[in-house]
Formats: C-alpha cells, structure tokens, sequence
C-alpha cells in the first residue's frame, strides 16, 4: 500500500514539474510570479478547481504541497531535503 501511495505522490509531482516546464508565458517582466522557492511559495500547477500545487524551502528542505483558494491550509505531497534549489 505505501508503495502505491509513493508512487502516486510521485507521479504527481512528475507531471506538474512537467506541466509547468512546458508552458510559455508573454506576460510582462513586471506581472511575473516568484520563481524562486527560498523567498516565498512558487506555484508549480495551478488547476482550473481553484487548487493548485506549490513549492516553498523549509531551511534546505523543498516542500511540494497542494493547496486550494479559500482555505488556510494545504497539505504537504512531497520533500526533497537538501535541495539545491534552497
């Protein structure tokens, strides 16, 4: 079972990195979101249901989480710890 859910989770987190690797934007310099997850949340996939999934580094630690509009809390998918990315 644990096995299955790793799995998910991964794969989750694979196709949003994939998703997001392969849009475009045109919009303005100024209108770009954050991109860098060691100053704040960076939003990876952003659903059409008002979730989405987000990255944020807890010290060294990146942290995947999903997240829905509205609500305080997400909750967390995946960790890569010791990410260069933080």
């Amino acid at each position: 079972m644990r096995t299955g859910v790793k799995a998910a989770i991964v794969g989750t987190v694979t196709f949003a990195m994939c998703l997001a690797g392969c849009s475009s934007s045109s919009a303005p310099a100024s209108s770009v979101p954050p991109t860098n997850p060691a100053k704040g949340a960076v939003v990876v996939l952003k659903g059409p249901d008002k979730t989405s999934i987000e990255k944020m580094c807890d010290g060294s630690t990146l942290i995947y989480y999903s997240f829905i509009d509205g609500y305080d809390e997400g909750f967390t998918i995946a960790v890569v710890p010791k990410s260069p990315e933080c």
